[in-house]
């Protein structure tokens, strides 16, 4: 496992934009523009589809304080948490292929106040009923899954499951994150128009290199308690008009943590683009764990 060097401070050192685009994005100039113009078509189609999909009430879909009911053969739990002013319709295509095995269980839940809160705000409320399936199946795993703000929410609760349920293992699979925060969001704060649009603790924390990105990655990389198993994924587009900034969206943690990278998904199509690909990577971990307890 390659090692990242950490900063005094203990954070990973953030890669130079300009090395991940030369590493990522090698593609010509045509296919580029290509790449944007088909990544905005897609996001148009998503957002009339997830206007749509706001309207309609879906029992796939739960309240931040529902109590939930695991299924007594459950195999495994998946929790998926959307972006900043989202909607958990968003993971549909994944939920989908989520409920193909009967014996998995789903928690995709509304975040409170559509994330337009501090971090600890949004991300508290979704930790009980988390812990509550830790607990109730502790050789379980769970698969944090979070799409642009959402990132930032998965990685605080996999931060809390480390010294509430240690023994339970956890896969993190980030799409579009603003790990380390938005260059888009500092511009906005540049030219003063920021106010208006985003929550001022949302618009603060959201900032790249903000104090609180750096609070949440510090615990990220610090050493887990024994026994605490973990896997990082991210997935990331070239051509992501609000995170435009890969070294965000794709950290480097030094944890063994996989990087996917598309190039013509938008910041919110994306979740479907990248469907399949993180279905097989979640579920091949998950029996993997799985074969790791049977032969404990």
């Amino acid at each position: 496992m390659i090692i990242i060097p950490k900063t005094a401070e203990g954070l990973p050192i953030i890669i130079e934009e300009k090395v991940l685009r030369e590493k990522h994005d090698n593609n010509s100039l045509k296919q580029k523009i290509a790449n944007y113009v088909i990544s905005l078509l897609r996001e148009v189609q998503y957002g009339v589809n997830h206007i749509y999909r706001c309207f309609k009430s879906s029992e796939n879909h739960h309240t931040p304080d529902q109590k939930m009911n695991w299924n007594p053969k459950s195999e495994g739990l998946y929790v998926l948490v959307h972006g900043l002013s989202g909607h958990p319709s968003i993971w549909d295509p994944q939920i989908a292929e989520i409920k193909k095995n009967e014996n998995l269980d789903i928690f995709a839940p509304f975040v409170p106040q559509a994330g337009r809160c501090t971090l600890e705000e949004a991300a508290e409320p979704l930790l009980a009923n988390i812990l509550d399936y830790a607990l109730a199946y502790p050789n379980r795993r769970i698969s944090l899954r979070g799409v642009s703000n959402g990132c930032r929410l998965i990685l605080w609760l996999e931060n809390q499951l480390r010294e509430k349920a240690q023994g339970t293992a956890v896969k993190i699979s980030a799409v579009a994150g603003v790990n380390f925060g938005t260059t888009q969001v500092n511009l906005a704060e540049n030219y003063g128009i920021g106010k208006y649009f985003l929550h001022t603790a949302t618009r603060q924390e959201l900032q790249f290199g903000s104090e609180k990105a750096q609070e949440l990655l510090k615990n990220v990389v610090k050493e887990c308690p024994q026994g605490t198993e973990r896997s990082y994924d991210f997935f990331a587009t070239t051509v992501d008009l609000l995170v435009p900034c890969l070294n965000s969206s794709l950290p480097q943690l030094g944890l063994g943590e996989q990087h996917h990278v598309v190039h013509d998904y938008g910041h919110n199509s994306i979740v479907r683009g990248v469907c399949n690909q993180q279905m097989q990577i979640c579920e091949e971990w998950r029996k993997t764990q799985l074969d790791k307890m049977l032969a404990a």
